[in-house]
């Protein structure tokens, strides 16, 4: 396992069956190659922050963001054939912006924001 962000930024936990079912693997950290800890991943929880999941080995191939959530059915619910395919994962830090660089513009439904220089 490739370890990248250290002092990760959240929580993920992969479960080989639907629902939150048989093994599982606690991840806080980058993981470049999940098949060495998992047969396959038929479900996912996010406990906290958000990660990137890959269908390809080092952080490569198709890739799907999730956010903290309860993702009991892989197949259905993420945007990737990821159910058995699932081979990386990668947290997403957030960089925070000061509420006094940032502005509103009114572009339509919802407006935009935009972050002053």
């Amino acid at each position: 396992m490739a370890q990248g962000n250290q002092g990760i930024m959240g929580k993920i936990v992969f479960y080989e069956e639907r629902n939150f079912c048989g093994r599982q693997f606690e991840c806080n950290q980058d993981c470049a190659d999940l098949r060495c800890v998992l047969k396959q991943c038929s479900s996912i929880r996010v406990e906290s922050g958000c990660f990137v999941i890959y269908d390809q080995p080092n952080f490569s191939g198709n890739q799907c963001c999730l956010k903290k959530g309860e993702y009991p059915d892989c197949q259905h619910r993420l945007c990737l054939l990821l159910s058995t395919h699932l081979n990386g994962c990668r947290g997403v830090q957030h960089a925070p912006v000061p509420e006094d660089r940032v502005r509103r513009s009114d572009d339509g439904p919802g407006g935009r924001l935009s972050q002053r220089p």
